[in-house]
């Protein structure tokens, strides 16, 4: 019960909804978009506490890192645009050092950022689980070009 009071509280925040605003802004900007995987995974490996967060987690930021990749380079179409707002607004407010619990306070800095993508996953969990299974084809598919 706590976690869904915590994860009301950040999306009806007025930093969560400027984020997805500027997710809205985002949408169809190639470099914008790229550029903000690149920096979610950057975070991942610069942020000690969040190696703490485990596997799991930090794999499933780069999933969706690799989701806004193919998405604003055409690579995969079968998402709808209100859910990448959704999906570009969190990794917007991930990567944002000043959100609900700014990130510079120790051990309580990246609460949120967690609290939020957990959420992501588990709201979006289809949607995350059919571009896995695109890109494990893609993946397999691209070493095939390669090897012949």
């Amino acid at each position: 019960m706590k976690k869904n009071k915590e994860i009301k509280q950040i999306i009806q925040s007025p930093i969560f909804k400027r984020m997805l605003k500027h997710g809205v802004k985002y949408l169809g900007k190639k470099n914008k978009l790229v550029n903000l995987s690149y920096q979610a995974v950057e975070k991942l490996a610069m942020g000690e506490s969040l190696k703490a967060v485990g596997g799991d987690f930090i794999n499933q930021v780069k999933l969706l890192a690799k989701l806004v990749q193919f998405v604003a380079t055409g690579k995969y179409r079968k998402i709808a645009p209100k859910t990448m707002v959704l999906i570009i607004g969190s990794i917007i407010y991930f990567v944002s050092p000043f959100d609900v619990v700014p990130d510079f306070i120790p051990l309580l800095g990246y609460a949120d950022d967690v609290t939020l993508l957990a959420w992501i996953f588990n709201s979006l969990g289809k949607e995350i689980a059919d571009f896995e299974v695109f890109l494990k084809k893609y993946n397999a598919t691209t070493l095939l070009e390669y090897k012949e």
